[in-house]
């Protein structure tokens, strides 16, 4: 059995003056085989003025059945007129309430910090001829309502290795401890009296929050406790966090890990965090993937090294050959971003440097304040082009949208067209049997001046230009069919000159004498 923290959190006065007996409240914390105490135990108090062996000083004060709960306990000690100033440790010994036998020691000795001074001093010790609090004046000790006068070399807290503890209503609500070397900040610890920083860390930091009783939280693995395992990492506040590695950060929230280190869950619920990575808020979002991002959403996972996801069930695949969404690489599919609806479904990468986005409602891109999406539009933009909800991409082609309008020569320009040259290719990011028909971007601007450079063709232009060369294609076509109706109509004249001829050829001399007698006459 064994006292692993004593504090004293004020001194109730009980005196006038320096010769009345004094008490003050005693409060601690009482383990049992490593276990916070919970029953009646019989106390003994011994004042000492050395912190091993020396000489008792004043009578032992007994105390019988003293109820113990949850490892805190609360007595009043009167020791008489003992302290005069003079440093002086207290020696507790405890055993199990009602027991007769004998009492154990517990071990070291508790130095009384200024509270029982203070009241001394407050009462007459800095003040010989002061009979009453009233008239005293300020000295080495803490006032409740405040000091003057005070100095660079004046402090609150501890002047040796033991932490600093904090308690409101008998329950710590604040911890200091001192770092293990002179090079490492401070351990800070608050809130709940379960928050935990592992031994051995260093400047860790748990600023508040965590509940009273060991209940847990999330999926029920989780104590709902703040708690710290790695140097410098930081637990805001929220309940049942956990920082677990090198400079990690949970900013609030409840039952959220952040396991590598410098990774941060800024809050939200059971979201976790994994090197150097982040999420911002949201219910079991996962940044698996080195620096990879969640702002938040739900169940999400941006798996992949540099990768984000967002909205509801995005997964970029990850690394982890045990997970369902494993990439087969162990960086995961890096570079990749997903930005998923609320459709209740995963939406998951397939590689690298994706971006994938999933909107049922449609995909809206502009530059002024005012989007649309009309219905049988998927991507709308400010511009007037859009691509269908059936796949075709649409320009615009507003005339109110449109100036300096020209005539131009169509059949100059079909007969550049005539002269365009037309090759079959491939882009060389594209694989070789990846065919295209068409002309060069120089060729084209060269011929026609058309478009912002000589290394795009847009599709408004080519379609343009293939108009105008069907227009003066058309133009000739039916300039051919005029001429081609005036010769069939000469042929015709001509075929009926050349039937009469051979009619009359072909006639009989008697039916030639009578043409020729009808012909006289």
């Amino acid at each position: 059995m064994s006292i692993w923290k004593n504090l004293f959190y004020g001194v109730t006065l009980a005196w006038a003056t320096a010769a009345q007996a004094a008490t003050f409240t005693y409060q601690g914390q009482l383990s049992d085989n490593g276990s916070p105490a919970t029953n009646n135990y019989d106390f003994e108090f011994l004042l000492f003025d050395a912190a091993s062996a020396g000489t008792q000083a004043g009578s032992t004060v007994s105390l019988s059945a003293v109820p113990v709960t949850d490892g805190i306990f609360q007595v009043e000690l009167d020791f008489g007129n003992t302290f005069d100033g003079s440093d002086y440790w207290l020696e507790v010994h405890v055993r199990p309430g009602g027991d007769t036998g004998g009492y154990t020691q517990l071990l070291p000795r508790q130095y009384l910090s200024f509270n029982p001074n203070a009241q001394y001093a407050l009462e007459a010790g800095v003040a010989s001829s002061a009979s009453t609090a009233s008239t005293a004046s300020d000295g080495p000790f803490w006032k409740l309502g405040g000091n003057t006068g005070t100095g660079s070399g004046d402090f609150i807290g501890t002047s040796d290795n033991n932490p600093l503890e904090l308690r409101v209503n008998g329950l710590r609500v604040g911890l200091i401890t001192a770092p293990n070397t002179g090079s490492h900040s401070p351990n800070v610890l608050f809130g709940s009296k379960l928050a935990y920083i592992d031994p051995g860390v260093v400047g860790a930091t748990i600023s508040g929050g965590g509940v009273v009783g060991a209940s847990t939280c999330g999926d029920g693995t989780q104590l709902c406790v703040n708690s710290v395992f790695g140097d410098y990492a930081t637990v805001s506040g929220g309940t049942g966090n956990y920082a677990t590695s090198p400079a990690a950060t949970v900013g609030g929230g409840a039952s959220n890990t952040a396991n590598d280190d410098h990774s941060t869950v800024a809050g939200g619920f059971a979201n976790r965090a994994f090197y150097r990575s982040t999420v911002s808020g949201g219910f079991k979002n996962t940044a698996r993937g080195g620096y990879a991002a969640i702002p938040g959403g739900i169940d999400n996972l941006a798996g992949g090294e540099f990768s984000f996801a967002a909205g509801r069930r995005a997964k970029v695949r990850d690394g982890d050959s045990a997970s369902t969404y494993y990439s087969g690489d162990f960086a995961g599919d890096q570079g990749t971003f997903i930005w998923a609806d609320s459709t209740d479904a995963d939406l998951v990468s397939t590689g690298d440097n994706q971006f994938l986005v999933r909107a049922s409602g449609g995909i809206w891109f502009g530059t002024d304040s005012s989007p649309s999406i009309p219905s049988g539009r998927f991507i709308n933009t400010s511009t007037g082009g859009y691509l269908s909800t059936g796949g075709t991409w649409t320009n615009s082609s507003d005339r109110n949208r449109k100036t300096n309008f020209q005539s131009i020569d169509s059949q100059a320009v079909l007969e550049k067209v005539i002269s365009l040259p037309i090759l079959r290719w491939n882009y060389k990011e594209e694989d070789d049997g990846t065919l295209h028909l068409g002309p060069m971007a120089q060729d084209f601007y060269a011929a026609f001046g058309l478009g912002a450079d000589d290394k795009h063709i847009a599709t408004v232009d080519a379609d343009g230009v293939a108009l105008a060369a069907i227009q003066a294609l058309a133009r000739e076509n039916q300039a051919l069919k005029t001429k081609l109706a005036q010769l069939q109509q000469a042929l015709q004249a001509l075929q009926a000159n050349q039937q009469q001829l051979l009619s009359h050829l072909q006639a009989s001399p008697v039916e030639k004498e009578s043409e020729s007698r009808e012909a006289a006459q």
